[in-house]
């Protein structure tokens, strides 16, 4: 008896089953268009046949007792676009290419890499549960066809998978939503959709920004304050990220390098703070038009007076409009075709390329400060900073459980908290240099200080353990199966410690509002006010006001929390495998049962066998050296010595050795890599 598996349940694909001669009873499917129920039914009556909804098989269960099919399904994934990516290293064409249009040929390479991660997802994911679930009877897999689905072929032939692939010419927006997953969101533009749309949008995007670089040099049309750069002079450029101008500037303050030489880039339409703390600190405020429509819009409000307007220079692109077109033209298909995909690619790299290094030339770029972790411009930033001779700093920004292929940590230099993630992320790409810098945000932990304070008074004689919740889905790590553990863990402690309280600090409120669903017993505690809701806060003002802290999985906020002087655990019920610090730390601070995790609470709430703060302390020695509150001033430090080296005319490898030397002088010799740079 076969065991089908198709990945979009559609007309094209359920034709495929129907006139399939192997002996089946049963067809699991992870997609389904909204317009084949009757067909399904049909098919049900016609054949006998039963349809069964593959994502009700959670990828937080266990793939073997080390990891789960989660972390094996990324496993593999970042081994095969490795593959793809030596592959690509003999490929001719794209060397002429990168060699025609002046392309980097490790970030093009690159490129295509991280954008093969979407389109080999579904299959690999297919495969990776099959096994897990050690199905009777011999896998057919029938499948979209896709541009590298070839990658997958030794797989499937090791595994004897028969496959079947059909043609897909439908669009993400046929398929019925499932909320339970979330990498749907992912790959809807690219494994659902047929290859025209992709073809479309590239389009409308080549015409946009063909049409911005035109309309920029109309008369009128700059806006005031514009100024060009001095000839040899150097700037910054600002990426706008997070929240808040101020916490994308962490930094500035103390690197006293002269606002006037910053550029911030900043949204259409900024937050008013946002508009306030540049103007305030004279920083540069500037927007990369991304409508043409935006150059005809009067300057009426303020805000839009005092901000300079960007786009592709003009004397530049109309030279090139034309080879885009061509390039656009042969591009399109209707069929699946890797060559055509890599046209596609190869396209939107490119005018994202054109783009960002006219913005160099035109602002004097020398530095671009990046924290984006996700960006699909961040390789033709860091493309285009190299051919204006500037450079890209990027970091991170989370304790991330996995190396995730699809996370953007191109850049030049990497400012870490510690070495933890040279060896964990950063160590996989061709950088300059990387900086241990400490947990950037490390001072605003002074600030809630005296707000946690008044939270804890507010509880005398309890016992606070705040929970930093996490997001949870079918597909990833955390399954709504893995919260109802969690949850039901806590509220037998709860009853059992009369004394105990839990502080509950969700990633996002609508993230809750699901939990609410799963676990509806968890709004009883809360009117009982034996558990209390925090929303809106941060998670370092929930923590201080705790006495233990604990976080789902390999917690940025659990170490945050930690950083903060704060007893902090990690409850990693998905086994985490690949992660050093989950190694290291298994036992102690990282459990991976409820079993395990309610014993770790029970010892921490009784005086006598509670660990101390400095035991617990050990095991995050790699996750931030310094935790003295003085990353930002020792970012702002690194930044203004090669800032400065640019502004003296100094070359890139005499820059930034000038600012490795004055950074190991004050902060020890370990804390700069200098490395090797290759194209």
């Amino acid at each position: 008896m076969a065991v089908i598996v198709v990945d979009i349940l559609c007309f094209r694909s359920l034709f495929k089953i129907l006139v399939l001669k192997d002996r089946f009873d049963t067809v699991y499917y992870c997609s389904r268009s909204k317009f084949i129920s009757l067909a399904i039914k049909f098919a049900s009556w016609l054949r006998h046949i039963q349809f069964k909804d593959f994502a009700e098989f959670s990828s937080s269960r266990p793939y073997t007792d080390k990891r789960s099919r989660y972390e094996e399904i990324e496993t593999r994934l970042s081994d095969f676009c490795d593959i793809y990516l030596n592959n690509l290293a003999d490929d001719i064409y794209i060397r002429e290419y990168c060699r025609t249009h002046q392309l980097d040929l490790r970030l093009t390479k690159e490129y295509l890499r991280h954008n093969a991660y979407w389109l080999l997802y579904r299959p690999v994911e297919i495969m990776v549960k099959c096994e897990s679930l050690q199905l009777s009877g011999r896998l057919c897999f029938i499948l979209r066809k896709s541009p590298v689905i070839q990658i997958l072929a030794p797989m499937f032939k090791r595994s004897n998978v028969k496959i079947i692939l059909y043609q897909y010419w439908g669009f993400s927006s046929f398929l019925t939503e499932q909320e339970e997953l979330i990498f749907d969101l992912y790959i809807k533009e690219t494994y659902f959709n047929n290859p025209l749309l992709p073809a479309l949008k590239t389009l409308r995007d080549v015409l946009l920004f063909v049409a911005n670089s035109f309309c920029s040099r109309v008369r009128g049309n700059i806006a005031a304050g514009n100024r060009r750069p001095k000839k040899n002079s150097a700037s910054i450029g600002i990426d706008k990220y997070l929240n808040s101008a101020e916490d994308d500037c962490f930094w500035v303050r103390s690197s006293q390098i002269d606002p006037g030489d910053m550029y911030y880039f900043e949204e259409r339409i900024p937050p008013v703070k946002n508009v306030e703390y540049l103007t305030h600190n004279k920083i540069n405020r500037v927007h990369i038009v991304n409508n043409p429509l935006e150059w005809l819009k009067k300057n009426s409000d303020p805000a839009r007076k005092t901000r300079q307007l960007l786009a592709a220079d003009w004397g530049e692109i109309k030279k090139s409009w034309g080879s885009y077109l061509s390039q656009w033209f042969k591009s399109v298909s209707l069929y699946d075709s890797e060559y055509k995909w890599k046209l596609l690619m190869l396209l939107q790299l490119r005018i994202s390329y054109e783009l960002w290094k006219s913005v160099f030339q035109q602002l004097g770029i020398k530095m671009l400060i990046s924290l984006s972790e996700i960006d699909p411009l961040k390789t033709a930033k860091t493309m285009a900073a190299n051919h204006s001779d500037g450079l890209v700093v990027s970091g991170h920004l989370s304790n991330n459980q996995l190396y995730y292929v699809p996370m953007e940590w191109f850049c030049d230099i990497a400012l870490i908290w510690g070495k933890h993630f040279h060896s964990h992320i950063f160590q996989r790409y061709p950088l300059r240099a990387v900086v241990i810098t400490g947990y950037y945000f490390d001072f605003i932990f002074k600030e809630y200080y005296v707000q946690a304070k008044k939270l804890r008074m507010n509880h005398p004689g309890m016992y606070i353990i705040t929970f930093m919740d996490n997001v949870f889905s079918q597909d990833i790590a955390y399954s709504s199966e893995t919260i109802k553990q969690v949850y039901s863990m806590f509220f037998d402690i709860i009853d059992s410690h009369p004394n105990v309280l839990l502080f509950i600090k969700p990633k996002r409120e609508k993230y809750f509002h699901k939990t609410r669903k799963v676990i509806p017993v968890i709004d009883k505690y809360i009117s009982r006010q034996k558990i209390l809701l925090f929303t809106d806060d941060k998670p370092a003002y929930i923590a201080l006001a705790s006495d233990l802290v604990i976080g789902l999985g390999i917690s940025s906020a659990a170490t945050e929390s930690q950083f903060a002087r704060v007893p902090s655990f990690h409850f990693d019920l998905s086994c985490t495998e690949n992660n050093q610090f989950a190694k290291n730390g298994l036992g102690k601070i990282v459990f991976q049962s409820v079993e395990e995790m309610r014993e770790a609470i029970e010892k921490q709430i009784n005086p006598e066998t509670a660990a101390t703060y400095e035991e617990i302390d050990y095991y995050y020695r790699d996750l931030d050296p310094f935790r003295d509150g003085r990353a930002a001033e020792r970012v702002g430090a690194y930044l203004k010595q090669l800032f400065h080296g640019y502004q003296a005319g100094l070359s890139h490898e005499a820059a930034l050795d000038d600012a490795a030397a004055f950074y190991c002088n004050q902060w020890g010799d370990d804390k700069v890599v200098s490395l090797p740079y290759s194209n």
